[in-house]
């Protein structure tokens, strides 16, 4: 979580210079759709609180009609994903999943320091199904809670956010 912090930090720094946004044209889209997923996503309050204060930032670089028409694109994506009723799996092609973090379900256990597929634990009993990425071993049942699952404070972050994008789009 550090790392995610840090990083959205930084690109508010970035962000923060005062420069031509012309480089921000061909990276806007996806950028934001990283942003967005990280707003609804993220269960740590003071992450969310900065990835909020990095949309805002981004957002007011938007400037041509190029790159409002791309973002107007991605709006019907959100308004899904916000509605999602409460308790109910979200669209995954709604999200974003990196190819280079490709996940995998394995049965796992730990012996001497290499996996063994198919053990059972010292008590007998099956090891239990992980999530293998490559940024560790996850448990499969609160990722699919954390990335699955509409909550009420996903909803509330995402409107939030879509308000206040929806708001700096120039009337026609």
């Amino acid at each position: 979580s550090s790392v995610r912090l840090a990083t959205l930090k930084t690109l508010i720094k970035l962000f923060s210079i005062e420069s031509s946004n012309s480089w921000l044209a061909p990276i806007i889209p996806a950028g934001l759709r990283c942003v967005f997923q990280t707003i609804l996503l993220e269960t740590k309050p003071e992450i969310t609180q900065t990835a909020m204060e990095f949309w805002k930032l981004f957002v007011s670089k938007i400037e041509d009609n190029v790159s409002v028409q791309s973002v107007e694109q991605l709006m019907s994506l959100w308004l899904h994903l916000v509605s999602t009723p409460l308790g109910s799996p979200l669209n995954p092609e709604g999200l974003i999943i990196p190819e280079y973090h490709s996940l995998s379900l394995e049965e796992d256990t730990e012996l001497s320091g290499k996996r063994q597929r198919g053990a059972t634990t010292p008590d007998g009993e099956p090891s239990q199904k992980k999530l293998r990425s490559s940024d560790g071993v996850l448990d499969v049942s609160s990722t699919a809670q954390i990335q699955n699952t509409s909550t009420a404070t996903m909803r509330d972050n995402g409107c939030e956010a879509l308000g206040f994008l929806f708001a700096s789009i120039p009337a026609e």
